[in-house]
């Protein structure tokens, strides 16, 4: 991928304990540790209601998968995604 790349979404949650994160890894076969470091702006509860969300996501030279995280505070706590569009711009491929 050349330059950043733009990931947008929307979530759903049905309270307020509920958060997630969007984290990057390699794919099998590379050191695969998660990379939560993607910046995503504090958004406050605004009730069950779909929000919507984008991560920019930085310039990468190899594979990578994108991978959402979330954290709930109990068993009756739930999470929704949708809507999930990512744009970012390829190198060009070169014959040899």
């Amino acid at each position: 991928q050349i330059g950043a790349g733009i990931l947008t979404f929307a979530y759903w949650k049905s309270k307020s304990g509920p958060s997630f994160k969007v984290c990057g890894r390699k794919p099998p076969g590379y050191p695969n540790a998660l990379d939560c470091g993607w910046y995503m702006a504090p958004k406050t509860f605004q009730g069950q209601q779909w929000v919507k969300d984008r991560v920019i996501i930085p310039p990468s030279d190899g594979p990578f998968e994108i991978v959402f995280v979330a954290q709930v505070s109990d068993r009756n706590s739930l999470v929704a995604i949708d809507d999930i569009q990512y744009r970012a711009s390829i190198g060009s491929c070169k014959n040899t």
